[in-house]
């Protein structure tokens, strides 16, 4: 195994949010540590037999929600999609909950469940590795993709 490269990695879930009226996308992402910092697991552009992290699968039933941020609650929302990741990118989604039904809920990915628990990180620093999680927010718009800066005058 001389000629075997092995890396050290983790599975990232991403926020995301949008307006309740619409499906949500949910970005899951593999990264690895290249003793600097952890970079995505996409292929490396200088290596033309490399093509990143494309075996990880990863499906709906693993996400996990709640708690609730009201007036979203439990059954407005669900989980769907499924596949293998490639080039370390992946993505689940979120049903869209429907007028007046904005809110967040706190999501995690049970690796452990998915029979990838060597993707788990230490997440909040405590010394024992956790599934990532992240937040899905529904009925919030982000702004003009166009606009750079914009503040606000008093006079």
């Amino acid at each position: 195994i001389g000629g075997t490269e092995l890396r050290y990695g983790r599975l990232l879930l991403q926020n995301a949010f949008g307006p309740e009226t619409l499906p949500l996308t949910i970005p899951l992402q593999t990264e690895y540590w290249n003793n600097l910092a952890f970079i995505s697991n996409a292929p490396d552009v200088t290596d033309p037999t490399d093509v990143g992290d494309s075996c990880t699968p990863y499906v709906f039933s693993n996400l996990l929600l709640g708690p609730y941020q009201a007036p979203l609650a439990s059954g407005d929302t669900t989980a769907s999609g499924s596949g293998i990741l490639s080039a370390g990118d992946g993505s689940l989604l979120l049903s869209a909950p429907g007028a007046g039904n904005d809110g967040s809920v706190a999501l995690g990915y049970d690796l452990p469940a998915a029979g990838i628990p060597w993707l788990q990180f230490d997440w909040d620093g405590d010394g024992t590795v956790d599934n990532p999680g992240a937040t899905a927010t529904f009925g919030i718009f982000r702004g003009n993709q166009r606009m750079i800066y914009m503040r606000e005058s008093i006079w």
